[in-house]
């Protein structure tokens, strides 16, 4: 599948940094438009802060950029509605620049020539919102050109969410975030339409917004309006944690819980959801593949309802769940 990229920050980044590792995907990125240059784009790519230094030679020139002799040419054009998508051959675009969310904007990816598009961020005005381990299977090629993945933290509440659900049927509930600091936030003091996020970023635990809980409701439907959901910046780069108090319909035990996970974890989320039973802190989960490691000596039960702790690294997980998606979206048997 041959795919381009329109942003190349840390989710455009993470994303094709998880493409080069990953041996079995066939997906190709064909094209990068950033507002930044090739000699920035190429640096940013080899030296990660949070990842380390890629072992892969990376190099660059005015037209683009080059990993392992593997040329992708570079735009910078701001507004990618004047680009031909088609004439690079892009079956699809991630969109991962978190600035168009409008339908209107988001349909030029189709009229410029890409089959799809997917978005790496909740959006309204999308056909359909995926996640994979909950609705992936649902994916419609005829009716679902422009994806939303929804969040980074959805893709950790809603398959812990599920289980639960799954398992025990839950009524209701709330969910807090605490998430690392993300570029959106200032490094120092400074101005911001939110004056929290106008803070220091390193310096204080911030409390945000946090759109999941409208977005559960589209993953599963029974429990729109039922999920409460909240979120506090940490002063780390990365590795978030979910923490997910529910009542459920019946008196559980801790290891119910616990082996409810384990089950999961085994079968119909493997790859998606872990479990962890060690003393384990943020930076142990660092570049983790998972879209959460359920915490199971965090886990507590109190009648019937339930508390459980569940990490995930906020880029290195969600990236590798839009390779996923764009490998089913990819998938021959379903192109229209």
């Amino acid at each position: 599948m041959r795919v381009a990229i329109n942003g190349f920050g840390r989710i455009g980044r993470s994303f094709y940094r998880a493409l080069l590792e990953d041996q079995d995907s066939d997906i190709e990125v064909v094209v990068i438009n950033s507002t930044s240059p090739p000699r920035t784009l190429a640096h940013l790519l080899k030296y990660d802060s949070t990842y380390g230094t890629l072992p892969l030679d990376v190099s660059w020139d005015s037209e683009g950029i080059a990993c392992e002799g593997k040329k992708i040419p570079c735009l910078s054009e701001m507004n990618p509605a004047k680009i031909d998508w088609g004439g690079f051959k892009a079956d699809a675009v991630l969109e991962s620049t978190g600035q168009l969310l409008q339908r209107e904007k988001l349909e030029t990816f189709i009229s410029k020539g890409a089959r799809t598009v997917l978005i790496s961020s909740p959006s309204e005005e999308a056909d359909v919102t995926l996640i994979p381990g909950c609705n992936l299977e649902t994916y419609d090629p005829n009716h679902h050109k422009i994806i939303s993945m929804a969040s980074c933290t959805t893709n950790c509440l809603a398959p812990s969410l599920k289980v639960l659900d799954d398992n025990f049927r839950v009524t209701h509930g709330f969910a807090t975030t605490v998430h690392s600091y993300t570029s959106d936030q200032r490094l120092l003091d400074g101005s911001h339409e939110d004056l929290r996020r106008a803070r220091a970023a390193g310096q204080s635990l911030i409390p945000a917004r946090t759109g999941a809980s409208q977005t559960i409701g589209k993953i599963l439907p029974h429990l729109k309006g039922k999920i409460t959901c909240s979120a506090i910046r940490a002063p780390t780069a990365a590795v978030s944690l979910v923490d997910l108090v529910v009542q459920c319909e019946k008196v559980l035990s801790t290891n119910e819980v616990n082996s409810a996970y384990e089950d999961a974890a085994a079968e119909s989320l493997k790859g998606i959801l872990a479990v962890s039973h060690e003393p384990l802190v943020s930076v142990d989960y660092k570049k983790n593949s998972h879209s959460a490691v359920i915490d199971a000596l965090s886990t507590g039960t109190n009648g019937g309802m339930v508390r459980i702790l569940a990490w995930y690294d906020n880029e290195w997980a969600y990236s590798k769940r839009l390779i996923d998606t764009f490998q089913r979206i990819g998938r021959s048997d379903l192109t229209p």
